[in-house]
């Protein structure tokens, strides 16, 4: 270790600038971004738009993807033969904690080059949809948290959402590691469910497909119903995804609700053995 001794102010006031200057050259230089293993996403906005939270903005996205194990440029943009995807997207911010971050989360679909019909593309490998989202991970350090949880889900058999990691560059700057994931809707390739009707008031077409999140309300949506947390008597909100809360009916709201009523209270009984399980 080295140690300096300044006999006077100006030699000290001289080394911090020079140090400071050596550190922001630095630091410039390491956020010049060219190349990466993973899949690079490239979006750009028409006229550079900023994206709002709402309504879409409109823009071209460009995804860098040569294969599994081969290093990605972001000159390999002008060869088509190394794009997974170049075409029309529509934009916006998403998310509501995680808006007030510098690292803002995604949404967006794929449209055709009318900007008005969707166009469903397979993305990474991931079946053909329209929907997707750029999941900034948020409040996690890690960076694998959802990456995991998702992956383990499927492993399970069930359906999760399916992820890719991926650098991604907006209108020439470069914003950081996210994951490519499928936004969770009714599809045959993602949740697998049928589309149920206002018609569809009494059993067995009451029976659904339903799906029902556990959200926060700053999207304006009702809350549907609520579960203790079990904590400080606080209150976990659920709202109605499929059908949407303008077009459930109160037959299909009461029947969702008791299933999830049965979920709890069977899962809440005395029985939560180490070794057996539920």
């Amino acid at each position: 270790m080295t140690f300096y001794i300044f006999k006077n102010r100006r030699n000290l006031q001289s080394f911090i600038v020079l140090l400071t200057f050596f550190l922001f050259q630095n630091s410039i230089k390491a956020q010049v971004f060219t190349d990466s293993n993973l899949p690079i996403i490239i979006i750009n906005t028409d006229n550079a738009q900023e994206i709002p939270d709402e309504p879409d903005v409109f823009g071209t996205m460009k995804v860098i993807y040569k294969g599994e194990g081969i290093q990605n440029y972001v000159t390999d943009q002008t060869n088509p033969l190394f794009l997974n995807y170049n075409g029309r997207i529509a934009i916006q911010v998403r998310g509501s904690s995680s808006q007030a971050l510098p690292k803002k989360q995604y949404s967006f679909s794929t449209k055709q080059a009318d900007d008005i019909n969707n166009n469903n593309v397979v993305l990474l490998g991931m079946p053909s949809e329209n929907d997707w989202i750029l999941n900034g991970l948020a409040f996690d350090a890690s960076l694998i948290r959802d990456y995991l949880s998702y992956n383990i889900a499927r492993n399970m058999g069930n359906y999760a959402t399916r992820t890719q990691y991926c650098e991604v560059m907006i209108n020439g700057e470069y914003v950081g590691l996210y994951l490519l994931q499928e936004k969770i809707k009714a599809d045959t390739n993602r949740v697998n469910v049928t589309k149920i009707t206002s018609e569809q008031t009494m059993l067995p077409l009451l029976s659904g497909g339903y799906i029902t999140k556990c959200d926060k309300t700053t999207g304006g949506d009702p809350v549907a119903w609520q579960f203790s947390t079990y904590i400080d008597n606080n209150y976990t909100d659920f709202i109605h995804e499929l059908p949407k809360p303008v077009d459930v009916t109160s037959e299909q709201d009461l029947y969702i609700h008791n299933v999830f009523i049965k979920l709890a209270n069977t899962t809440s009984v005395n029985n939560n053995a180490v070794l057996t399980g539920y």
